[in-house]
């Protein structure tokens, strides 16, 4: 059999002594791949970054009845992202004379327009890049819709905004964002929908799947709520306070004093006067306003008030409005828009909407990925 101790024994001494090398390398070799890793994790983290901004611009100046709210474009775009690809190790077979090809992969994500009810129809439908057609992600009565994107689809948005948060209407933000509003109503054609934010994306389907079984209660209840409604909005703004103050100042009562303790006396009656006229003039407006909105709330399932600039007479609503109770508030609508006008007031009344302004959920996870 010949001297097998000794030979095993041999190698077991060898292998200790070079072990503590080998784990070096393996450890040189494992850095090499996590940074590998971790560029690619930063990476996703800078886009998503760059992509997470709080601005919340106007897309557009709308007229009445065509286009999406300008109060529902959503402020903070969240992005899942897929991970990372493996790193691939170099060939060592000798090169061939074959064209070189790109090998790396696009980085693509799951775009979530809303959620609708499972047995929607949505093959027609085009996504955000007006060449995919949206899928639907099915997970008991609701469905997620859905379409695969390039990523750098979504990519140097913030660029288009304004210091002063103003949005160019022919931009490509507001071009995507048209989109978006587009699947949405051919959707709310269709039945009941939930619109998602501007940005929703998911890394992939089992992921979406997964957040639609951790809320598949909520929805139901949600999705019933809008069922069989529309969004109407009512944006009004009061008269401009720097015309009227100008106005005032143009009457002869307001002209200051010449001379004497009773022109004096005289100029401040006149601006005493001058501001209890601006004060009854916001009383009257606000009361007009908060009149406006009762009688319009009455009329709807469910009422939201949208942020905008406080004030005397100023109100930005929306309101949810049942399909078979749309006759009674336009009605009523176009009444008190008049009115409101009248009063010397801007009214601006708008709709319908998918419920933009009454989505209570979010999906989890989605934006935190």
């Amino acid at each position: 059999m010949g001297p097998v101790g000794p030979v095993v024994g041999g190698a077991r001494a060898l292998a200790a002594r070079l072990a503590p090398d080998v784990l070096d390398e393996a450890v040189a070799d494992a850095r090499v791949q996590a940074r590998v890793r971790l560029v690619a994790a930063l990476a996703d983290e800078i886009v998503a970054a760059a992509l997470a901004t709080d601005t919340a611009p106007d897309l557009a100046r709308r007229p009445p009845r065509d286009q999406a709210p300008t109060e529902t474009l959503p402020s903070r775009p969240t992005s899942g992202r897929p991970a990372p690809a493996e790193p691939v190790a170099e060939s060592m077979a000798t090169p061939t004379a074959e064209p070189q090809v790109d090998a790396t992969p696009a980085r693509t994500g799951l775009y979530a327009y809303g959620i609708t009810d499972a047995a929607a129809t949505t093959g027609d439908i085009i996504g955000l890049d007006d060449q995919t057609p949206v899928e639907t992600v099915r997970v008991g009565p609701a469905a997620l819709v859905t379409s695969t994107i390039d990523l750098d689809l979504l990519a140097g948005l913030e660029q288009e905004v304004s210091e002063a948060g103003q949005l160019s209407e022919s931009g490509r933000l507001a071009d995507l964002a048209g989109r978006h509003d587009r699947v949405m109503r051919m959707l709310l054609d269709r039945g009941p929908v939930l619109p998602l934010r501007f940005g929703t994306v998911l890394p992939d389907r089992s992921r979406a799947e997964r957040l639609l079984r951790a809320s598949a209660d909520e929805l139901a209840v949600e999705l019933d709520h809008v069922r069989d409604h529309h969004e109407w909005g009512l944006r009004v703004t009061p008269p401009d306070e720097g015309v009227a103050r100008e106005q005032a100042d143009d009457t002869p009562e307001a002209s200051p004093p010449t001379e004497g303790s009773a022109a004096g006396t005289a100029y401040l009656s006149a601006r005493r006067d001058e501001l209890r006229v601006a004060a009854l003039r916001e009383e009257r407006l606000t009361g007009l306003t908060r009149r406006v909105h009762g009688e319009l709330a009455a009329l709807a399932s469910d009422v939201a008030m949208r942020s905008g600039r406080p004030g005397a007479g100023r109100l930005n609503a929306a309101y949810l409005v049942a399909s078979a109770a749309e006759d009674v508030f336009l009605d009523a609508a176009d009444t008190a828009t008049q009115e409101l006008v009248d009063a010397g007031c801007e009214a601006r009344f708008t709709g319908p909407w998918p419920p933009y302004s009454f989505v209570r959920l979010t999906l989890g996870e989605a934006s935190h990925d």
